[in-house]
């Protein structure tokens, strides 16, 4: 727009000049001066509203959708590690299952690193790793216990409220990712709404430039049809 703006008025001056006879118009050029200030004016903002946009993209909504990703693999894993208790010696298949979602949580988990924090608690992309790390020690307890033949032991165990064991590791870890997904969902919120309401602002503002530009270049062909009568 801004570009066709200044063709525009260029393609006006040079016509209006050859017609009245007229080489410098003060208020047709001043107009032409405030759309080229209101274009790159425009520009400037647009990039920083893009490169604002883009950290966004690359930090806090890249960040959930990894601890979405993670925390829905985690609680599949979860599941298939009571199905393989459920199973009762058949629990080979589940436990392939399982460690896919553990790769799953493990790479999510992974791709967090070097992104700024908003979980809050104290926790961070490490701390959640040495959660998920505290219950995969616990599930290889549980496996232990099933494949060695003390099914009832790994039952109890996987089931029991011991620190160690899995329900408690997957708790905690659970309520990290929780936590991080909640902060980090806020600060998305957050950080999209200050470029919307900069680009409003500039919206306005390039109206503003617009209708004050018409008007100089109103003024000006005005004054050169009242001369050239």
């Amino acid at each position: 727009a801004g570009v066709v703006g200044l063709l525009a008025l260029g393609g006006v001056g040079y016509w209006l000049a050859r017609r009245t006879h007229r080489t410098f118009n003060v208020p047709l050029t001043a107009g032409a001066l405030i759309v080229l200030v209101a274009f790159v004016v425009g520009l400037v903002v647009v990039a920083g509203l893009s490169s604002d946009l883009g950290r966004v993209r690359d930090n806090q909504f890249a960040g959930t959708l990894a601890l979405t990703t993670a925390r829905s693999a985690a609680y599949d894993a979860r599941s298939n590690e009571s199905l393989g208790l459920i199973a009762q010696g058949q629990a080979q298949p589940y436990e392939q299952a399982w460690k896919a979602r553990d790769k799953q949580v493990a790479d999510a988990i992974v791709s967090l690193r070097g992104k700024v924090w908003y979980g809050g608690g104290g926790q961070s992309a490490a701390g959640v790793s040495t959660l998920w790390g505290a219950y995969e020690s616990a599930h290889t307890k549980v496996r232990g216990l099933d494949d060695s033949g003390d099914w009832a032991g790994a039952v109890a165990l996987a089931t029991g409220i011991e620190a160690q064991g899995p329900r408690a590791t997957f708790g905690s870890f659970d309520d990290a990712v929780a936590k991080a997904v909640d902060g980090f969902q806020r600060a998305t919120a957050v950080d999209t709404t200050s470029p919307r309401g900069r680009a409003v602002v500039t919206s306005l503002i390039l109206l503003l430039a617009g209708l004050v530009s018409a008007l100089l270049v109103m003024r000006g062909i005005r004054a050169r049809v009242e001369e050239y009568r």
